[in-house]
């Protein structure tokens, strides 16, 4: 499953004083990928949830390029952009341009979070498939092995979860398989 962007913090909406309802109005302190850019990010996900990712594309391109120049390259809204962006690529079969994205989710989220959080072990299972659809089939069995191994130790063989994992691992297996046969 592709992953979703998050919501970016939405700062400098201050209220007007006179009615009480908050204003677009942004401190000099602040900028446009913290707020005006939640509205986009809102739009990117929207788009990405009704499979418009020739939409969802450009908008989630500018929005990173707008983070990597706030926040950097290496903070977490970056990079949750950057996983969106990698999404939106491989379900549009963009498989060059989401590859290194992931990897940068990737290697952020085992930095930060460790190996085993979900939401690194996500970027893992999102990784499999992205190798399995450009048919890599070795790195996709790696990877989802990684995945189901990951699931049993944390979940126990029994979660649906694990499962589920340890079944894919063994559909591409048979891929491979059925591959080398040929």
């Amino acid at each position: 499953m592709p992953t979703q962007p998050s919501r970016a913090p939405e700062k400098g909406v201050q209220p007007s004083g006179e009615n009480g309802k908050p204003s677009s109005r942004m401190s000099d302190s602040e900028s446009e990928p913290e707020s005006a850019s939640a509205s986009r990010i809102q739009l990117a996900k929207l788009h990405c949830a009704n499979g418009d990712y020739v939409k969802a594309e450009p908008l989630l391109e500018q929005i990173l390029r707008s983070c990597e120049d706030h926040f950097g390259p290496e903070h977490q809204v970056t990079i949750e952009i950057a996983g969106a962006l990698a999404a939106a690529y491989r379900a549009q079969g963009k498989f060059g341009l989401s590859a290194p994205l992931y990897m940068r989710e990737l290697h952020f989220q085992e930095r930060t979070l460790g190996h085993d959080h979900p939401t690194t072990l996500s970027t893992v299972e999102n990784i499999a498939w992205l190798r399995s659809s450009q048919g890599r089939l070795p790195e996709a069995i790696e990877m989802m092995g990684r995945l189901a191994q990951s699931r049993e130790r944390l979940l126990g063989a029994t979660h649906a979860d694990t499962i589920l994992a340890t079944e894919h691992l063994a559909d591409m297996q048979k891929l491979l398989a059925a591959e080398d046969d040929e």
